[in-house]
């Protein structure tokens, strides 16, 4: 008898558990779904082809021949 009741009581306390983690990940999911969207990231190249080089070199040319000459 005390088994059976040992047994309901984990059986309880796993469900339980199992629930608070459902309703934890629920809120956050919905927590990250309030910022606004952004560019998706490539894997190992991030947003690094959003990126527009030729503004970059220009603006260093600028800087380099300032400094220079």
């Amino acid at each position: 008898m005390l088994s059976l009741q040992l047994l309901l009581v984990f059986q309880a306390f796993v469900v339980l558990i199992i629930f608070l983690l459902t309703v934890e990940f629920f809120k956050l999911r919905k927590a990250c779904k309030q910022l606004p969207p952004g560019p998706t990231p490539l894997p190992w190249l991030g947003n690094l082809l959003h990126l527009n080089f030729q503004f970059h070199r220009d603006l260093l040319m600028e800087v380099f021949l300032l400094r220079c000459f």
